[in-house]
């Protein structure tokens, strides 16, 4: 899915993913995935590297509007 001008993705829902390193939450289209899993109650876990401390993170996807 290509980034849109607003940051909004599929039918205006946003999905954030947060770094610990930076302790903030992250729209996961401004992030690089590395992997993504889901754990045992099938809750998607993304790892990423965060654009903003360069870190490897790993989050929950929480979406919201």
């Amino acid at each position: 899915m290509r980034r849109k001008e607003n940051g909004i993705g599929i039918e205006g829902m946003v999905v954030k993913v947060f770094c610990q390193g930076c302790d903030e939450w992250i729209n996961e289209l401004d992030v690089e995935t590395t992997d993504i899993r889901e754990d045992c109650e099938g809750r998607d876990v993304l790892h990423f590297d965060c654009p903003e401390c360069g870190h490897d993170q790993e989050s929950f996807r929480v979406s919201g509007y």
